[in-house]
């Protein structure tokens, strides 16, 4: 902050006056302007860090996106094998189950994250973005979100066909494919149609899963490109449903 102090000779006339009113006047402008160039600039460069701490997280989010894409297309495929097994056995069929230690299992699922983003929402540094920058993120945050209730309903129906197996076999571990699979000889018929549907399940998350991971990979390198708005980044992450009329993923169309 500056300080304005007028200047300490004694007025005596109305000349006087009006140059002592006037340099008062032209130092608060001063004062001022240097003040809200001041503040002009330090925002400008909160913004700009900001936006560069987001850019960092979108694009560790697009290899983290393609990582679990491609466990997810593993693990689908392990599983539709064990479906497969399950209906031979109910068509009175030879059924070989996959390997108790298929590498198909193997790795974790993580899930995106938007912390800079969040962090500036909650310290109010979020206002010094555009408003179309807001409404972008703000696209992302949604779809993180219904991302983040698909694994957490993956991880309950995988905890439901875990349940499952533990009622024929105590013995097996909690991970890895032993987790959900079945010894499919010892199973009745009406329990085999309720382990098919509980691999059905998985295999349908699985689909949802996927779907929301492309839509929020593609909107965070459509951001990463430039993009500019809302309707442009859903043009990008949904180019066959753009000109269809199917606005169901559209901006306001939650």
């Amino acid at each position: 902050m500056l300080d304005v102090h007028a200047p300490h000779e004694t007025v005596h006339t109305w000349k006087d006056f009006m140059v002592h009113i006037a340099a008062i006047i032209i130092g608060l402008l001063i004062a001022v302007g240097l003040e809200q160039t001041v503040e002009f600039f330090h925002h400008r460069h909160q913004r700009l860090q900001l936006e560069e701490q987001i850019r960092e997280v979108l694009s560790d989010n697009t290899e983290l996106v393609a990582a679990d894409t491609t466990k997810l297309a593993r693990l689908r495929a392990y599983l539709v094998d064990l479906q497969s097994a399950v209906v031979a056995r109910q068509h009175g069929q030879a059924a070989a189950l996959p390997a108790v230690d298929d590498p198909r299992w193997a790795g974790t699922l993580g899930l995106p994250g938007l912390a800079p983003y969040e962090a500036a929402k909650d310290n109010g540094t979020i206002a010094l973005l555009s408003s179309e920058r807001i409404r972008l993120y703000n696209r992302l945050a949604f779809q993180r979100e219904m991302l983040k209730s698909l694994y957490a309903n993956w991880f309950e129906d995988l905890a439901a066909t875990n349940a499952f197996r533990r009622r024929f076999d105590y013995s097996a571990s909690d991970s890895g494919p032993s987790s959900v699979q079945v010894d499919i000889g010892v199973l009745s018929p009406v329990e085999l149609t309720e382990y098919q549907a509980l691999l059905g399940r998985l295999i349908s998350r699985i689909d949802w899963m996927n779907l929301r991971l492309r839509v929020f990979g593609t909107q965070c390198q459509a951001i990463l490109d430039g993009v500019r708005d809302e309707r442009e980044m859903f043009i990008r992450a949904n180019p066959t449903t753009a000109g269809s009329g199917d606005n169901s993923l559209a901006p306001g169309h939650r």
